[in-house]
């Protein structure tokens, strides 16, 4: 499913693009989102040295999908980060518990806030 996604800092719209989304998703699903944190390292060519970014979605798939439209892979196939953890996950790392990641922590919280939804014929 193809989606437009615009990609913001406060209130200014930075871009838009169209991705394609792994994977459909009921339109109330929203109270179901979760937090992934996509974490950093220290290769040059990552687009921050250390720290995370926080990416809400109603699933790891399609925070993976809205990561690559704000971060494109530099690679076909890698995502252009370290890791990529669950809330409940990150909450057991010492990035979490000591705000910190090679000297940084995070630089910025991004949700998924609509998209097209084709409604199943069957139904």
């Amino acid at each position: 499913m193809n989606t437009t996604v615009q990609i913001k800092y406060g209130l200014k719209t930075i871009r838009k693009e169209t991705i394609t989304m792994s994977t459909s998703t009921p339109a109330s699903f929203d109270a179901n989102f979760q937090k992934y944190y996509f974490t950093f390292g220290s290769d040059k060519d990552f687009p921050y040295y250390g720290g995370w970014i926080i990416i809400e979605a109603a699933n790891e798939i399609m925070a993976r999908d809205l990561f690559q439209a704000i971060f494109p892979n530099k690679d076909h196939d890698i995502l252009n980060c370290a890791w990529v953890y669950t809330e409940e996950r990150f909450k057991q790392t010492d990035m979490y518990k000591k705000n910190d990641n090679l000297g940084s922590a995070c630089h910025g919280h991004f949700k998924l806030m609509a998209f097209d939804y084709e409604q199943p014929k069957n139904i």
